[in-house]
């Protein structure tokens, strides 16, 4: 197994307000942070001068701060790993996502040209009404500009939140994923080869949650993963988002282990679990998938043929819990 080396960090980026927020923010701000002082007989037109050039400093640093901070907290999607950047994609469209961060962009520029053309309008004045009027005029420029900005803070505030429910996986360390249909045993098996009791965590594009199980062996922390809703049904009964999460899982997964049920009390007949078998083969076919034959204690073997035993690894019971110490063995190397 080839243990990833690098280190990848999904960033939920922080909450985005909306354009009339930041204006009253950067307003409030101005209006509170006026404390100069001026020597005696300071001529009124250079006390008004600094006054508004300091309002006018005082609003431009906060938005261009805060616009930054929008555009920084993003994560950066050019260097995400595989598996967060297809998710995703699926989620908000990466190129739409990138067009809304590049206005924020845009507009920090539009903004210091705007604050350094009414700062020369500022300087070159000596009477204090004009350049009272002034800072005024760059407060309704730049209002303007923040307010056309909206939509696009209301589309990031949008993402946050559809970030955040991206699962959250230690991408460094090997994953084992466990695929089969519902009630084959999936969720048992992770239980019994995890180290704790298995996380829920979510998943986009399912209505279920996943399961999360760890285990530690030589000092290296492997994660379990059983997908309900993804690797659990015929790959044609997907529409195209649920594939593309599928898809996904070929970036995080280093193993698949693939459970039949050999009781038939699962409701899928062996014919349904071959072929959904065969469909993950196909589309993982640079994962190594073990194969494990649960309920070995209510299976009549009699009724199943030669062909199918000879491509199951591990014949296991998750009940009386044979062949699960051969099996975790085999999977933590």
């Amino acid at each position: 197994m080839t243990i990833r080396k690098e280190r990848t960090i999904f960033k939920i980026p922080k909450k985005v307000p909306n354009s009339q927020d930041l204006l009253d923010r950067a307003f409030k701000r101005a209006s509170k942070s006026i404390n100069l002082s001026f020597k005696p007989n300071t001529p009124s037109y250079i006390k008004a001068r600094k006054r508004e050039n300091y309002r006018i400093q005082v609003v431009n640093d906060y938005l261009i701060n805060k616009l930054e901070e929008i555009v920084k907290s993003f994560p950066s999607i050019d260097n995400l790993h595989p598996f967060y950047n297809e998710l995703l994609d699926i989620l908000v469209k990466k190129d739409t996502l990138k067009i809304n961060l590049g206005s924020l962009g845009g507009t920090i520029h539009i903004l210091k040209k705007i604050a350094k053309e009414i700062k020369s309008k500022i300087r070159k004045s000596n009477i204090p009404e004009e350049i009272a009027r002034y800072r005024l005029h760059f407060y309704g420029r730049i209002s303007s500009i923040i307010k056309k900005l909206n939509s696009q803070l209301i589309f990031l505030e949008e993402c946050r939140y559809k970030f955040k429910k991206i699962p959250s996986f230690n991408i460094e360390g090997p994953v084992i994923v466990i695929a089969g249909y519902p009630n084959v045993g999936k969720s048992s098996l992770i239980r019994l080869i995890s180290s704790a009791k298995p996380k829920i965590d979510y998943y986009p594009f399912t209505t279920k949650n996943l399961f999360v199980g760890h285990q530690v062996i030589k000092g290296t922390k492997f994660q379990i993963i059983d997908t309900p809703g993804l690797l659990d049904r015929s790959i044609d009964q997907r529409n195209n988002i649920e594939l593309q999460a599928i898809i996904a899982l070929k970036y995080l997964a280093d193993k698949i282990i693939y459970i039949f049920d050999a009781s038939g009390n699962s409701g899928y007949s062996i014919k349904d679990q071959l072929k959904l078998f065969n469909e993950l083969t196909e589309l993982f076919s640079t994962i190594p998938i073990i194969t494990c034959l649960n309920k070995i204690d209510l299976a009549t073997f009699d009724e199943l043929s030669t062909d199918f035993l000879s491509k199951i690894q591990f014949k296991i019971s998750t009940f009386t819990k044979e062949g699960i110490e051969s099996l975790s063995k085999h999977i933590f190397i």
